[in-house]
């Protein structure tokens, strides 16, 4: 069976499976030198499905099932920094603090992208895409591999990629592990997961659209002058660079908006928004205080999440994927941990690897008894 998995997003990837094998995988700003490119990743199908042999596939595999129009529109995330900045202060400010909505659409004109694939569906904007744009999707794939059948084409919801990639990428298919997941935002708004793993099946057990560390820890990287879901690697390689050990206020101000109640994550003192309420609070403190602060929450948090999970699900193996998965010293600090076994994080946990996410479950849908 030949399968190809896409994602069209942050950034967009494709990827092709047969026979229980990964042929290919790539990321299309390969092809258009265009860094996080979001288009619809036209080069990278055809280089993809050239693999096969007679270069389509039986089936496709597309990453998540909520698709945002505005996002794919504008390509998003690669709005610069002062745009992003002026989005946040007079967009986003009015909506949660003046309770006026601008429209969103209107409002980042300047942005849209027309002329992108397929032309005939974003030369005509409309207000009405905004609900259609994810059933949209599955003709636009459609048409883009010469009309296949739209029966076979299947959506794979976001977080079950995550987790996909993840457990199918580890040594633990035939030992008990958890499965973390958690990222800036998933579909229908869910950003963590718990599952899990054994004998190479997944059973979710956890989800929860309260974990905003992700999306925290994005904003203030824009904060700081730096780009959303690019940059973030800069905050925690600057953290350590304080002057001084962290400060007990800025740590405060980030820890205050989220507790736990055993394993699961719920809000505390919840803010608007995730850009003005902390910029008003954080405004003159130093920058290096500020990443320091943040990066020490981060670790902190995902640490005390994965060791209470550990001690209720009593599994100690754990497998952690998904974009916070990137942060590399909160992963390291996991291994702090006195119950924790064994710890797998694999090499690309952002959206990119969603492609192969979604392939894998198709795969293992159909090969009962081969697990990928």
């Amino acid at each position: 069976m030949k399968i190809l998995g896409i994602q069209w997003g942050d950034n967009s990837t494709v990827c092709a499976l047969e026979d229980n094998k990964i042929l290919a995988a790539v990321g299309e700003e390969r092809f258009t030198k265009k860094k996080n490119d979001m288009s619809y990743p036209l080069k990278s199908i055809k280089y993809c499905c050239s693999f096969f042999k007679n270069k389509r596939p039986d089936i496709v595999a597309v990453a998540s099932k909520d698709h945002n129009y505005i996002s794919q529109l504008t390509h998003f995330y690669s709005i610069p920094i002062k745009g992003m900045i002026n989005l946040q202060n007079n967009y986003y400010y009015q909506l949660f603090y003046k309770n006026k909505d601008l429209g969103l659409l209107k409002f980042l004109k300047k942005y849209w992208k027309k002329k992108q694939y397929p032309k005939s569906y974003w030369s005509n904007v409309s207000k009405i895409k905004e609900k259609t744009f994810s059933k949209d999707i599955l003709e636009i794939v459609s048409n883009s591999l010469n009309n296949i059948n739209k029966k076979k084409i299947y959506k794979i919801e976001h977080h079950l990629c995550h987790a996909n990639y993840a457990y199918y990428s580890s040594n633990f298919k035939n030992t008990k592990c958890l499965i973390f997941t958690i990222d800036g935002s998933g579909d229908y708004g869910i950003n963590a997961t718990i599952s899990i793993g054994e004998k190479g099946k997944i059973k979710r057990v956890y989800q929860t659209k309260n974990a905003i560390l992700g999306r925290i820890y994005s904003h203030m990287t824009l904060y700081l002058g730096m780009k959303r879901l690019e940059h973030e690697y800069k905050i925690m390689g600057l953290a350590p660079y304080s002057y001084s050990k962290i400060d007990k206020d800025i740590y405060k101000i980030f820890s205050d908006c989220l507790k736990f109640s055993g394993y699961k994550i719920l809000f505390n003192k919840r803010p608007k928004d995730c850009f003005i309420h902390f910029k008003n609070k954080l405004d003159g403190y130093r920058f290096d205080l500020i990443a320091s602060a943040l990066q020490n929450w981060t670790e902190n948090f995902i640490y005390e999440w994965v060791k209470r999970s550990i001690k209720h699900f009593k599994i100690k193996n754990i497998v952690f994927s998904g974009g916070v998965a990137m942060n590399a010293k909160a992963m390291g600090k996991l291994l702090e941990i006195k119950d924790l076994n064994k710890l797998w994080v694999p090499g690309a946990g952002q959206d990119d690897s969603l492609c192969l996410g979604a392939a894998m479950q198709i795969n293992n849908d159909l090969k009962k008894k081969k697990i990928f």
